[in-house]
């Protein structure tokens, strides 16, 4: 596991030192996010450190999830492991086993999965991300919607046994999230960070119930067009960070060091799906795309290099050619097509985001999302209606 990860974990152990115990407000106990929690009439708490194994229901090991936007969602039997693994690393603890079983034995952590759940979204979804956490004098059950719903569970678990100094009341919390998605975005367009960096920023997303990362993968310093020449613009500071050997990109990116290749990209997708993560990649254009003019100078609107000249009748067709090279890397079912701060002409721009939108859902059956940038106005509502529109 990787630094960043390690010290953000031993961050949170130096709370042993500076929190007393966990804290129960009304209905909800202190954690990170606070979460609600019943305490037990009787009082009472459980030393964690009386865990002797971790225990995953043997009639759920292979269920998963797929009611998210993954597309290698990740199993009950495999984020078990994953949070055993976590508890050897936070508490080094000893003698600690893994096994997969029918019941819970005295001392364990018990994973499970409630078949018929009632959780709900706020928009009236049910919430297959919703879970069941349960602590008793003998040890502790998380019942999740789902494997991904158990996996939220462990991490609050891991908050209360921080947080509590290894003594967790006894009560009983039941945590819906309120929102399907759960994130934030990068921009590695500007700038590149290592893929080693992108697994652990989900790593430490995860830990606060984050569930998607938008990954910005192109995009280019301002070019400003009342200072620069033409020729300072196409010289100007730009990034396309996916590499592929494939001769129809070849000249797209030439920065094989700073960027990521399908390996690469592969491993820091199951990296963070690992932990319940979902990379949204974004390919930005028609604004934004100094990187694909530089490559191809004559695509760009004259007026401004950094936006595509839509109207010409090679630039769909790059952009169809670039997501078609790179559509089979993406593990997710929606992926994010830019269309942002876009000046050039309004029926070019509606007619290159359904266009790109149609095919993207041809070539690889996934939704579409682009920014939402332009005021509410007439000449903005000719985009289908299956597009998002991210607003920020």
């Amino acid at each position: 596991m990787a630094f960043f990860y390690l010290a953000w974990l031993y961050t949170l152990a130096t709370l042993y030192t500076v929190v007393s115990s966990t804290a129960i407000v009304g209905s909800r106990v202190i954690g990170i996010p606070t979460i609600p929690y019943n305490a037990s009439d009787g009082g009472g708490t459980y030393t964690f450190s009386n865990i002797k194994s971790v225990i995953v229901d043997e009639a759920y090991t292979g269920w998963v999830d797929n009611t998210g936007e993954t597309l290698i969602p990740r199993t009950l039997h495999q984020f078990g492991g994953l949070f055993f693994s976590d508890i050897l690393t936070i508490w080094q603890v000893q003698n600690l086993s893994q096994i997969d079983a029918a019941a819970p034995e005295p001392h364990c952590v018990f994973l499970t999965i409630s078949e018929n759940y009632p959780y709900k979204y706020a928009n009236g979804e049910p919430a297959a991300e919703a879970y069941e956490l349960e602590v008793t004098t003998e040890g502790i059950t998380i019942r999740g919607a789902s494997p991904l719903g158990v996996w939220w569970g462990t991490r609050s678990l891991i908050h209360l046994a921080l947080l509590s100094r290894g003594n967790i009341p006894i009560g009983k919390s039941v945590d819906v999230p309120g929102w399907k998605i759960r994130g934030m975005m990068l921009d590695a367009g500007r700038h590149y960070y290592p893929s080693e960096f992108i697994s652990d920023l989900c790593a430490y997303m995860s830990f606060f119930k984050q569930n998607t990362l938008h990954l910005h993968l192109s995009d280019n310093l301002y070019n400003n067009v009342k200072l620069y020449s033409r020729e300072q613009s196409l010289s100007l500071y730009a990034r396309f960070r996916l590499w592929s050997d494939s001769s129809l990109v070849s000249g797209l990116n030439k920065f094989k060091n700073e960027s990521y290749t399908e390996e690469d990209y592969n491993s820091m997708q199951l990296a963070c799906a690992s932990r319940g993560v979902t990379i949204i990649p974004e390919i930005e254009a028609p604004g934004h795309a100094l990187p694909i003019v530089q490559w191809k100078p004559e695509l760009g609107l004259s007026s401004d290099l950094s936006l595509l000249n839509i109207s010409h009748p090679e630039t769909i067709p790059t952009m169809k050619t670039i997501w078609v090279t790179f559509l089979g890397w993406f593990a997710t079912k929606t992926v994010h097509i830019g269309a942002d701060e876009y000046t050039g002409d309004v029926g070019d721009y509606n007619h290159f985001v359904n266009e790109m939108a149609d095919f993207i859902r041809a070539h690889g059956s996934k939704d579409v999302r682009i920014w939402g940038t332009f005021p509410p106005k007439p000449d903005y509502q000719n985009i289908d209606q299956n597009v998002s529109i991210q607003h920020y």
